[in-house]
């Protein structure tokens, strides 16, 4: 890629840039990117909190990781280039969070503090793309709470007797799609996993996020 003299670019976008496709001595003008960046930058905020069926009370210094792709303000052969854009955020006492974007199709990861009892969750806009201010207010559902018992198993599948102090991890497999948005698991690792090890009578509790899992049980 050639850029023209003294031209930057905006240190939080990503060009996605296949050389292959290129051939040998073309060269790509990148140097509008940033005075078209700063001109067409909109304002995204909202309020992060319990969904209101649950209270709808605010979520404070929940993490907003919000990713898209955005044009680059440069052509190749017709057509627009295309950028990876990315910013995180943090929502305040009152739950409030704000972001400035460039115009572009976006998702919103949010990750309640590890103390709460709200899920994480991908949202996917259904109004697309970004090209003007707006709020998007965000509920989060409440974790998925699991209980059970180990048990030495029977002939006939009964429980004989119930294992004290063995370990139950909960291990990530897909997520769940959810109305008004997308879960993915593009945004969940699939090595996300929760560990508890059960009581002296054998009885655990587990509280998850929504979605599919796999169960591995340690004697």
């Amino acid at each position: 890629i050639h850029m023209r003299a003294g031209a930057k670019l905006h240190p939080q976008i990503d060009i996605s840039f296949q050389p292959k496709v290129i051939g040998k001595g073309e060269s790509i003008d990148l140097g509008n990117l940033l005075v078209g960046y700063r001109k067409s930058s909109i304002r995204v905020q909202g309020k992060v909190s319990a969904q209101l069926q649950d209270g709808g009370k605010e979520i404070p210094d929940a993490h907003i990781r919000i990713f898209g792709k955005v044009d680059v303000g440069s052509q190749y052969k017709g057509e627009m280039l295309k950028g990876s854009y990315q910013i995180d955020v943090r929502s305040d006492k009152d739950g409030m969070y704000e972001a400035i974007l460039p115009p572009g199709t976006y998702q919103f990861e949010v990750i309640p503090p590890a103390q709460s009892d709200r899920a994480r969750a991908l949202i996917v806009p259904l109004q697309q793309p970004f090209l003007s201010d707006r709020t998007l207010d965000i509920g989060l559902s409440p974790k998925r709470r699991i209980v059970g018992a180990i048990c030495e198993k029977g002939v006939d599948g009964d429980c004989l007797k119930r294992l004290p102090y063995a370990q139950v991890q909960a291990v990530w497999r897909s997520a769940l799609e959810n109305k008004g948005g997308i879960r993915s698991s593009q945004a969940i690792p699939t090595a996300l996993f929760r560990t508890q090890v059960s009581g002296k009578d054998g009885w655990y509790e587990l509280a998850l996020d929504p979605g599919f899992y796999d169960f591995v049980y340690i004697p």
